[in-house]
């Protein structure tokens, strides 16, 4: 049905639209700020008390949920041992689910971290980061209702990690 050119209607209909747009932005924006945001700032004020026991236990549970930042942040406290004994494979592990999110930084961190490993270390890191998958049960905002076409998380196999993480943990 054509719209008219006469009146307020495509007026109104634009209107509305830029309301709804506005609002799903709005929404989105609270749904990022929420408590995955809240639990990374959580971390941080940890590590900055020199608290790294707290802040590793804090990003631990943001990067099991997707955290790009608090991974990370995961990958520095390991490869630097702090909080939790130094474990470069844990630390490539999570520098690589970082990168692959696209966190900054991340991926220069896995590189100049795999210089100090032996080819065995980057393959179990390796295999590691294309196993992982987010714990779903505790992340904030799962649907409560199955989705059709969408499969479950136990479903998932490993190989069906997005494309990104499959390109960046080579």
């Amino acid at each position: 049905m054509p719209i008219r050119s006469h009146g307020s209607w495509p007026l109104i209909k634009a209107l509305a639209c830029r309301h709804v747009l506005v609002a799903a932005l709005a929404a989105g924006v609270i749904l990022v700020a929420g408590p995955a945001g809240a639990s990374f700032e959580a971390g941080l004020r940890a590590y900055e008390a020199k608290d790294y026991r707290k802040a590793f236990q804090v990003w631990q549970e943001a990067a099991r949920g997707g955290n790009a930042k608090a991974q990370h942040r995961l990958g520095q406290l390991y490869e630097a041992g702090l909080g939790v004994p130094q474990n470069f494979v844990e630390a490539h592990r999570w520098y690589n689910l970082a990168a692959a999110d696209g966190e900054t930084g991340a991926l220069q961190a896995r590189d100049a971290l795999a210089k100090k490993m032996t080819p065995e270390q980057i393959a179990a890191a390796q295999r590691l980061a294309a196993d992982w998958t987010p714990n779903t049960e505790r992340a904030p905002m799962q649907p409560t209702k199955r989705v059709p076409g969408v499969p479950s998380p136990a479903k998932t196999q490993a190989g069906n990690r997005p494309r990104s993480c499959q390109e960046v943990c080579k």
